[in-house]
């Protein structure tokens, strides 16, 4: 008989912004997130891939650099940034930061469908470490608004047109998007000027990560 655990409050609490905000977690998020042992984040996490609401898988990651601000906020009026400078400092906070063997939890198609979300395609293991800067970004975010709700592009993404560009995540203020959130990764000077314009182009404020 498959387990089936009976969800508590601080499942949801892992559940929810796995379908909503970001892609993939790891036990020392969440033992950061909800001030608890890395070792009871791992037994939270691996108790809910038994019950079938998550995926669990080893994946080569590199070690995520602090983020103590954005790269660029840009407002809707403002002249266009130093994409150069932008691209510079992306590349530069990557030297040296080691890649390690990492486990992550991921959302599966029982959980989705518990929010009434369509399934996704499986995590390509060469973008764990941008999914995982997400985490740091989200985190970010939610400590400098919290009164702002935090929506991860495969929310989103279905609603654009087939070529549009599509933002990592976006900021509501109630049923608003207010503004785009963007992590550049060691995104180059012509990904930088792309990002902006298109989000530019949609008269939309962003913080580029």
């Amino acid at each position: 008989m498959q387990y089936q655990p009976e969800l508590q409050p601080r499942d949801w609490l892992i559940l929810e912004p796995l379908a909503h905000c970001y892609r993939t977690t790891t036990a020392r998020y969440e033992a950061i997130e909800h001030s608890i042992s890395e070792s009871t984040a791992h037994k939270r996490l691996n108790r809910l891939v038994e019950g079938r609401f998550l995926n669990r898988l080893t994946v080569w990651a590199s070690e995520i650099p602090a983020i103590h601000q954005p790269l660029c906020e840009w407002q809707v009026g403002d002249p266009p940034p130093e994409f150069g400078a932008i691209a510079y400092a992306a590349q530069q906070r990557w030297a040296d930061r080691p890649i390690r063997q990492t486990t992550v939890y991921t959302a599966n198609r029982k959980l989705l469908a518990m929010f009434g979300l369509s399934p996704r395609s499986n995590l390509k293991k060469h973008h764990a470490t941008h999914d995982l800067a997400l985490l740091v970004t989200y985190r970010y975010c939610r400590q400098r608004w919290p009164h702002l709700r935090f929506v991860g592009e495969d929310i989103f993404a279905p609603d654009r047109g087939h070529g549009e560009g599509v933002e990592d995540a976006l900021l509501f203020d109630g049923d608003s998007a207010i503004a785009a959130v963007e992590y550049a990764g060691s995104y180059r000077t012509n990904r930088v000027a792309h990002f902006h314009n298109h989000v530019s182009e949609r008269q939309l404020p962003y913080y580029l990560f």
